[in-house]
């Protein structure tokens, strides 16, 4: 071999024992190690302002490991805003379960991009997964619900670059407990809404004031794991319902009056007496409102025990700042006294007493009266009788006769 073939051959050998060294030099993580990405997907689509959160976890026995995110880059610089971020470990000396996890608190077009959870292991990165974050472009139609309409036509396109798969719309229910969601098969009437996929689009016939609220057109898309929801309202002005125009009760009774609204979205409802609001604090045991989304926007005004200064006016009133409109109904509350109940019965028995003593007092009079015209009659008679047997015993005396 020439000397120049022999310096080729060695610097051969040299990269090649410097490869194997710096292969061997990389650390990487055991088979019994677990390092992944939640949610487990490549792609989320997200709304503006909604929020989302991504975590990183790696479970493993090397305590030389840590785990850094890499955000979108703008202007060569990480987006950081509306983002918090926070970590945490726990497990044995043997085993560690390290946690670093993102919020996006609230979504903007600047949040769109790269999302990269790199795994480190002395100082060298030696796995890394990646989420891509895209915002989703919503053109929504949102009807308001007027008296004679006889259909309404909700609607949710998406600008995204996307293959729509399914889309299945939901009518969003509130109750005590939470937020729930209903097919539209299962709501009153439903053959009053009918599905049209090709505008996403849902028309409701012959609307009325309960089908307004707030409704879900839920997409799901090929190659996306999770379905998207674009929410749509059918909104409304508040109105509140029909009740009782008074309510009488009795000094010591418990006194509940309800206020039951429609409209969407939920307004503002306050009770009066008169022109002053009823505002009751937490510490005041006798009065209670009480505020409930069960089925209808449903406010109570309960007094345990009511006085005689509870009489009044009560007025609800429910006013939305959408609409700037109000909606009220008045009512009045008379409190009688514990013992009112018993005056009439008590006016009863005087009028059956003095009735009664009065036919007393007229049978005995009558009574007496009738004895002294027996009597009367008794001795008129004695005295007849009398002189009939005088004149008999003369003419018995006297021969001539």
């Amino acid at each position: 071999l020439t000397a120049q073939s022999r310096s080729v051959e060695m610097a051969r050998l040299i990269l090649f024992v410097a490869s194997i060294v710096s292969f061997v030099a990389v650390p990487a993580l055991s088979e019994n190690d677990i390092f992944k990405i939640m949610p487990e997907s490549n792609e989320l689509l997200l709304k503006v302002g909604a929020s989302q959160s991504l975590n990183c976890t790696v479970t493993a026995s090397d305590d030389n490991v840590q785990l850094v995110w890499t955000l979108p880059i703008v202007d060569g610089r990480q987006v950081t805003d509306r983002v918090t971020t926070w970590s945490k470990s726990h497990g044995t000396s043997g085993r560690i379960t390290r946690e670093n996890g993102l919020q996006i608190v609230s979504f903007d077009l600047a949040n769109a991009g790269e999302y990269k959870c790199s795994l480190i292991k002395n100082n060298t990165v030696v796995d890394s997964k990646v989420i891509l974050v895209s915002a989703a472009g919503e053109n929504k139609t949102q009807p308001v619900f007027k008296d004679g309409s006889t259909e309404v036509t909700l609607s949710c396109e998406l600008r995204i670059n996307k293959s729509i798969s399914d889309l299945t719309w939901l009518k969003v229910g509130y109750s005590d407990t939470g937020r729930s969601e209903q097919k539209l098969s299962d709501l009153k009437d439903s053959s009053r809404f009918k599905e049209v996929d090709e505008n996403s689009s849902l028309i409701i016939t012959t609307p009325t004031q309960e089908d307004a609220g707030l409704y879900i057109a839920r997409f799901t898309f090929i190659g996306l794991p999770t379905p998207y929801d674009c929410e749509v309202e059918f909104q409304a002005a508040p109105v509140v319902q029909d009740f009782d125009k008074a309510k009488n009760l009795i000094e010591g009774d418990k006194m509940e009056l309800q206020c039951i609204v429609k409209g969407h979205p939920y307004s503002v409802v306050t009770w009066y007496k008169g022109s002053d609001r009823v505002n009751y604090s937490d510490s005041d045991s006798r009065h209670q409102i009480l505020e409930s989304f069960s089925k209808d926007h449903t406010v109570r005004l309960i007094i345990k025990s009511v006085e005689f200064s509870d009489e009044g006016d009560y007025t609800c009133e429910a006013y939305s700042a959408r609409f700037n409109e109000t909606s009220r109904k008045t009512l009045t509350v008379r409190v009688k006294d514990k013992l009112a109940a018993l005056w009439p019965f008590l006016g009863i028995v005087g009028e059956v007493v003095v009735l009664c003593t009065i036919i007393f007092i007229y049978e005995k009079r009558r009574n007496k009266q009738v004895q002294l015209e027996e009597k009367a009659a008794e001795e008129v008679d004695g005295s007849a009788t009398d002189k009939k047997e005088g004149l008999r015993h003369r003419t018995t005396n006297n021969p001539t006769a």
